[in-house]
Protein backbone atom coordinates (compact mmCIF):
# COMPACT_ATOMS: atom_id res chain seq x y z
CA UNK A 1 0.00 0.00 0.00
CA UNK A 2 1.28 3.47 -0.88
CA UNK A 3 1.77 6.09 1.81
CA UNK A 4 -0.16 9.35 1.74
CA UNK A 5 2.97 11.29 0.84
CA UNK A 6 3.65 8.89 -2.06
CA UNK A 7 0.12 9.41 -3.31
CA UNK A 8 0.18 13.19 -3.18
CA UNK A 9 3.83 14.05 -3.74
CA UNK A 10 6.45 13.00 -6.22
CA UNK A 11 8.64 11.14 -3.78
CA UNK A 12 12.07 11.85 -5.29
CA UNK A 13 11.60 15.55 -5.93
CA UNK A 14 10.06 16.19 -2.50
CA UNK A 15 12.82 14.09 -0.89
CA UNK A 16 15.41 16.15 -2.75
CA UNK A 17 13.96 19.43 -1.56
CA UNK A 18 13.67 18.20 2.05
CA UNK A 19 17.23 16.85 1.92
CA UNK A 20 18.61 20.17 0.68
CA UNK A 21 16.67 21.97 3.42
CA UNK A 22 18.12 19.65 6.06
CA UNK A 23 21.51 21.29 5.46
CA UNK A 24 20.22 24.28 7.47
CA UNK A 25 20.80 26.82 4.70
CA UNK A 26 24.33 25.64 3.99
CA UNK A 27 25.26 24.83 0.43
CA UNK A 28 25.33 21.17 -0.48
CA UNK A 29 26.31 19.40 -3.64
CA UNK A 30 24.18 17.40 -6.04
CA UNK A 31 26.10 14.10 -5.94
CA UNK A 32 25.64 13.90 -2.17
CA UNK A 33 21.93 14.69 -2.37
CA UNK A 34 21.39 12.12 -5.14
CA UNK A 35 23.12 9.46 -3.08
CA UNK A 36 21.11 10.25 0.06
CA UNK A 37 17.76 10.03 -1.74
CA UNK A 38 18.81 6.98 -3.79
CA UNK A 39 18.60 8.72 -7.15
CA UNK A 40 20.65 8.15 -10.28
CA UNK A 41 22.87 10.95 -11.54
CA UNK A 42 20.81 11.59 -14.69
CA UNK A 43 17.49 11.58 -12.85
CA UNK A 44 18.96 13.84 -10.14
CA UNK A 45 20.13 16.35 -12.76
CA UNK A 46 16.65 16.41 -14.28
CA UNK A 47 14.99 16.93 -10.89
CA UNK A 48 17.48 19.61 -9.89
CA UNK A 49 16.94 21.47 -13.17
CA UNK A 50 13.19 21.37 -12.55
CA UNK A 51 13.62 22.76 -9.03
CA UNK A 52 15.85 25.50 -10.40
CA UNK A 53 13.38 26.40 -13.17
CA UNK A 54 10.64 26.69 -10.52
CA UNK A 55 12.80 29.07 -8.51
CA UNK A 56 13.08 26.73 -5.52
CA UNK A 57 16.87 26.27 -5.64
CA UNK A 58 19.89 28.11 -6.94
CA UNK A 59 22.95 26.27 -8.19
CA UNK A 60 26.47 27.32 -8.95
CA UNK A 61 29.32 25.37 -10.46
CA UNK A 62 32.59 25.09 -8.59
CA UNK A 63 34.72 23.03 -10.94
CA UNK A 64 32.98 19.68 -11.32
CA UNK A 65 30.86 20.21 -8.21
CA UNK A 66 27.39 21.72 -8.50
CA UNK A 67 26.52 23.50 -5.25
CA UNK A 68 22.84 23.79 -4.34
CA UNK A 69 21.13 26.33 -2.11
CA UNK A 70 17.43 26.84 -1.40
CA UNK A 71 15.81 30.12 -2.33
CA UNK A 72 13.37 31.75 0.09
CA UNK A 73 10.54 30.20 -1.93
CA UNK A 74 12.28 26.82 -1.71
CA UNK A 75 12.64 27.12 2.06
CA UNK A 76 8.92 27.79 2.35
CA UNK A 77 8.03 24.81 0.15
CA UNK A 78 10.41 22.54 2.07
CA UNK A 79 8.84 23.62 5.36
CA UNK A 80 5.39 22.65 4.09
CA UNK A 81 6.64 19.37 2.66
CA UNK A 82 8.09 18.41 6.03
CA UNK A 83 4.76 19.24 7.68
CA UNK A 84 2.87 17.10 5.14
CA UNK A 85 5.34 14.26 5.55
CA UNK A 86 4.97 14.39 9.34
CA UNK A 87 1.18 14.41 9.05
CA UNK A 88 1.23 11.39 6.77
CA UNK A 89 3.46 9.46 9.18
CA UNK A 90 1.11 10.27 12.06
CA UNK A 91 -1.89 9.08 10.04
CA UNK A 92 -0.12 5.84 9.05
CA UNK A 93 0.82 5.11 12.68
CA UNK A 94 -2.76 5.63 13.80
CA UNK A 95 -3.98 3.24 11.10
CA UNK A 96 -1.76 0.38 12.27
Amino acid sequence: MKTISQLFLMQKISSMLINIASNNGNKCYSTKVNKEIDCTYSHGVKLLNTLEELGLVETERNGRIRNIKLTEKGKEFAKHLVEIKNMSVETEVRNL
